[in-house]
């Protein structure tokens, strides 16, 4: 079954990855925004040099918002700003594009690999309980 790292750009999702080890039937997916910081690209583009794997970059594009990708695309069509009350930048900007840029590569089934901090919890209020359970055939919570 094919392995697909989600990988943020961060270090927590980087480490995950890079101990996993990567084989070239495995997908390392970075779902663009098109808001990340300069030194976020150069990281991907760095790690993918240094490690040897290809990293996918996806991001979210609406018929509505022709030339635009990632939060410009979504803000423009939706027509506002995602608050606490409309969450709407990890399920459109990151959930929805990986299910949509994986389909046609791996179909619905493969082995999905998100690095979360020790702390995520707390800082998001998230249980995480549901995402850290693990078999033998899987990386280790970092």
């Amino acid at each position: 079954m094919t392995r697909v790292f989600n990988l943020s750009g961060g270090k927590c999702s980087a480490y995950m990855t890079i101990l996993s080890q990567p084989t070239p039937d495995d997908i390392v997916l970075f779902t663009d925004t098109g808001r990340e910081h300069p030194a976020t690209y150069k990281f991907l583009d760095e790690i993918e040099k240094n490690e040897g794997f290809k990293v996918h970059r996806a991001a979210y594009t609406h018929r509505r918002s022709p030339g635009q990708t990632g939060f410009d695309a979504l803000t423009n069509w939706k027509r506002y700003l995602p608050n606490r009350v409309k969450r709407i930048c990890t399920v459109e900007l990151k959930i929805m594009v990986a299910r949509r840029y994986l389909r046609p590569l791996v179909g619905l089934r493969f082995e999905q690999y998100i690095g979360f901090r020790a702390d995520e919890e707390r800082t998001t209020g998230q249980k995480l309980s549901k995402y850290l359970q693990r078999d033998d055939n899987q990386v280790p919570a970092l």
